[in-house]
């Protein structure tokens, strides 16, 4: 069944959905679209471009590039695609923008093409052999892309269902990245409990954690001590949680633990386009369900930039430099909110750029920097910086 109303079921699971590994089941349907230079780059070019609308100012791009290898597209040419969309976008829109090369924790033929073909090459190797080749690959891809001048390339993630694949399966491949100075990210603790984010810690070295939902299920609270300790983000995502059923509601959410223990924990989209949302309908959603002060907003958007993979100075100018009055500015965040939600009510909402899949975000604020109101309000115009919005393809 082709129709509208079938593929928008499929494309926009939210509540409908009954685990993560269902709510992963639209990426077969944006990857197989995504499958030439053209698409890949045009892809890229209008998720930046939605998120410049929003008021984001540094975007993190996440995908995975083996999703897009075929006969006719190698994994530098998924690369140059997607880095030359990014590129275009800064051009036109003034956003700042990053890449992170994200590689998939379990093996399976049906995931792409590339997979298949490593089967082909290595007809006895056990699917766990597999996914640790895939892996390391993926790495090497990652450093090959930065050494040939992608310097968006920033850094290398781990992603896909948690359950019976352990961050452990993959320790060469982020021995790859740490010895040539990547930094890290690992998707853990959303379908799976704390020995999940404990071994992304301690087997992996991640210098940031995806969603790290279920860290309070370690009873001596020893994990969340070390990972606010070291200064090590966590990648909020509200939404997708719910929508994931890794939470039964935003009261099991660690984020007021996190607030409270001084976490470093950004506000982050995980899926624009499968859960339908955008990075203001994050805060939004943070702001009424979590009663934030203005000065918990102003810390969350500011955690956006210290966990973000760009230089130091990057991020400091991002922070003081074309709207330095950008601090000041945040009591006012509230209000803006309120027109935020007015804005929603009315459809003001942007769309999202087709068959993207952005992931871990940090925004700039949503409250209005001297040139006025974010894109949530009735008169979108760029004003304070936030953190941006990472994607996957």
């Amino acid at each position: 069944d082709t129709s509208e109303a079938n593929i928008g079921g499929l494309l926009f699971p939210g509540k409908d959905c009954e685990s993560l590994e269902d709510y992963l089941l639209a990426f077969d349907i944006t990857c197989a679209v995504l499958q030439s230079p053209e698409t890949l780059e045009r892809a890229a070019y209008e998720l930046a471009q939605d998120c410049a609308r929003e008021n984001i100012w540094y975007l993190e791009v996440r995908f995975a590039p083996q999703r897009h290898i075929n006969d006719e597209m190698d994994g530098m040419a998924v690369m140059k695609a997607v880095n030359d969309g990014l590129e275009r976008a800064e051009r036109d829109t003034g956003i700042k923008t990053g890449i992170i090369v994200c590689a998939m924790r379990h093996y399976a033929e049906e995931i792409s093409f590339y997979h298949r073909k490593v089967r082909d090459v290595y007809p006895f190797s056990t699917a766990k052999e597999l996914g640790s080749h895939c892996s390391l690959e993926t790495a090497r891809l990652a450093v090959m892309a930065r050494k040939s001048g992608m310097n968006r390339v920033v850094a290398f993630d781990l992603a896909g269902p948690e359950a019976n694949f352990p961050p452990g399966h993959h320790v060469k491949a982020f021995y790859e990245i740490i010895n040539t100075l990547l930094a890290s990210t690992v998707h853990a603790g959303e379908g799976y409990g704390p020995d999940s984010i404990h071994e992304a810690i301690t087997h992996l070295n991640a210098n940031r954690i995806g969603h790290g939902t279920r860290v309070l299920e370690e009873s001596e609270r020893n994990l969340l001590t070390y990972i606010r300790d070291r200064r090590i983000a966590v990648e909020v995502c509200l939404t997708s949680n719910l929508q994931t059923k890794a939470i039964g509601g935003l009261d099991e959410h660690p984020f007021r633990s996190f607030l409270n223990e001084e976490v470093r924990a950004p506000l982050c989209t995980d899926n624009r386009l499968v859960s339908g949302i955008t990075l203001t309908d994050e805060y939004v959603l943070a702001h009424e369900h979590f009663k934030l002060t203005n000065e918990e907003l102003r810390r969350t958007i500011l955690y956006g930039f210290k966990a973000a993979f760009c230089p130091t100075a990057s991020a400091g100018a991002c922070c003081c430099g074309p709207s330095a009055g950008w601090p000041s500015s945040v009591w006012r965040t509230e209000s803006c909110l309120r027109r935020a939600r007015a804005s929603r009510s009315l459809g003001k909402i942007p769309t999202m750029a087709p068959g993207l899949r952005p992931s871990r975000t940090r925004q700039r604020p949503m409250s209005p920097g001297p040139a006025g109101p974010t894109r949530a309000s009735p008169t979108p115009a760029r004003s304070a910086p936030g953190p941006g919005s990472g994607a996957s393809l």
